[in-house]
């Protein structure tokens, strides 16, 4: 695997060789020993989920205040999504910067996400499947949403009608948060 470091601090994209033959291909999508060895976080599996979404299903922007902290390994495993990370970590160089990368299931590629960073995306295609790994189990108390449509973060969507969770399209928007001095009291 190729590792290569990404504009939000911490965060990686990952791609994985893959074998042809005329039976199909074959590729190794997930090592935690070469995960720590390329770029030293110690990413040890808690969940496994997938989600499969029609075009214009936007989910996120997710994150996790978890104790243990909640870093995540997502890839696409049919369609094409366009991926979007805001980093919510008071400490970091990159702090409510936002990185976007479409994925699609051709590229055997993985994003490493970490713990402090809200994650979500839209499906561009009908029959979109995102398979993510997190570190620390779904723990609803401690689970919260960034309205992604926020226009203070300037993350510039495709045009299109998007679908929702009730959940994510009432989320709050970032000044929100920062009104209620909820992210410096949680990410130092």
């Amino acid at each position: 695997m190729k590792f290569e470091e990404l504009k939000i601090s911490g965060s990686w994209l990952a791609t994985a060789s893959s074998l042809e033959d005329s039976r199909g291909s074959f590729s190794e999508w997930f090592r935690q020993d070469e995960i720590f060895r390329q770029t030293g976080l110690n990413f040890s599996v808690a969940q496994a989920n997938t989600s499969t979404s029609n075009r214009g299903v936007l989910r996120g922007l997710h994150f996790s205040m978890a104790i243990e902290g909640q870093s995540k390994w997502v890839g696409c495993m049919g369609g094409s999504f366009l991926d979007v990370m805001v980093d919510l970590r008071r400490d970091s160089q990159t702090f409510l910067e936002h990185f976007t990368y479409e994925f699609n299931s051709i590229r055997q590629q993985w994003l490493l996400i970490p713990t402090g960073v809200a994650h979500g995306f839209l499906a561009l295609q009908n029959d979109t499947r995102v398979v993510y790994l997190l570190t620390s189990k779904y723990q609803p108390r401690e689970e919260y949403c960034l309205d992604a449509l926020d226009e203070v973060l300037n993350i510039n969507w495709p045009k299109m009608n998007y679908t929702q969770s009730p959940k994510d399209r009432d989320a709050p928007t970032l000044n929100s948060y920062i009104e209620k001095d909820f992210l410096p009291r949680f990410f130092p």
